[in-house]
């Protein structure tokens, strides 16, 4: 299910099972923009692949990056913004789904759902860069100090988190034609 989130570092800790894995692909889209982390290394980032009419996955190879018989940790970093140059209209979400291939022939599948859980992230608004008139866009400022160190590894406690909002079942706008 996507999940709404404006600026937001998103997690889930979940187990993988001990047979060895042979294959992990991530596949993760967002409103807008994301970073994708996995036992806290960064894997891969997104820029905004939402138009009105469709909305596509990212897939990213994480095989190496996950552990079998172990729990692992999966972190977003999402920042939706107003629509504007290169940033299309649409709502502050992001979907993932995360597929474990195993050698006993088992899969596992991971997907955003309220068990995930979320805070206010580390973008912060800026300034308009030139006059609202001029159809201006905004700067964007990551301060890193509102990142809790560690965040997302599989160590880290969380607890203390919002879960995330679901925006129903896949599929749910705006992730229609995936």
């Amino acid at each position: 299910a996507p999940v709404e989130m404006v600026a937001d570092n998103v997690s889930k800790t979940f187990s993988v099972s001990p047979s060895r894995i042979v294959r992990a692909r991530a596949y993760v889209s967002a409103g807008q923009q994301y970073a994708l982390s996995v036992n806290g290394v960064r894997v891969a980032l997104g820029p905004s692949f939402s138009y009105p009419d469709e909305q596509y996955y990212q897939a990213d190879d994480i095989t190496s990056r996950l552990r079998a018989g172990a729990v692992n940790a999966i972190g977003m970093i999402t920042h939706w913004s107003t629509p504007g140059k290169g940033r299309p209209a649409s709502v502050p979400a992001a979907i993932a789904r995360i597929t474990v291939d195993h050698a006993d022939g088992s899969r596992q599948v991971i997907t955003t759902d309220p068990t995930w859980r979320t805070r206010a992230g580390s973008w912060v608004q800026e300034t308009l860069r030139s006059d609202p008139g001029e159809s201006g866009d905004y700067l964007e400022h990551i301060d890193g100090r509102r990142d809790p160190v560690g965040w997302d590894r599989p160590s880290f406690d969380d607890r203390t988190w919002a879960p995330a909002v679901s925006l129903g079942v896949h599929p749910a706008a705006p992730f229609l034609h995936l």
